[in-house]
């Protein structure tokens, strides 16, 4: 059995990211490596309110960052504390 990674909102607009600083291509790079050459060894899912968050934003690649996510399972959290 896999293990099971929750996908949060920076792993599809990172993965998109176009702005130019070297940090933010840092990132960029850093997430498609892991999405490109890793994310089949995981259960991967996401959350209705990753979707929700991606949809509202005014971002370049946001289409494209919802498509990354789109077939994945959702999970429902209930009684969930976020730090």
């Amino acid at each position: 059995m896999k293990p099971s990674v929750y996908i949060e909102t920076t792993i599809p607009s990172f993965y998109y990211e176009v702005r130019t600083e070297p940090e933010m291509v840092a990132r960029r790079l850093w997430t498609r490596e892991r999405w490109d050459h890793h994310h089949s060894r995981y259960e991967v899912f996401t959350s209705e309110a990753v979707i929700e968050e991606l949809e509202i934003g005014s971002f370049p690649g946001k289409n494209d960052a919802l498509a990354l996510i789109e077939r994945m399972p959702l999970r429902h959290f209930t009684n969930v504390i976020f730090w």
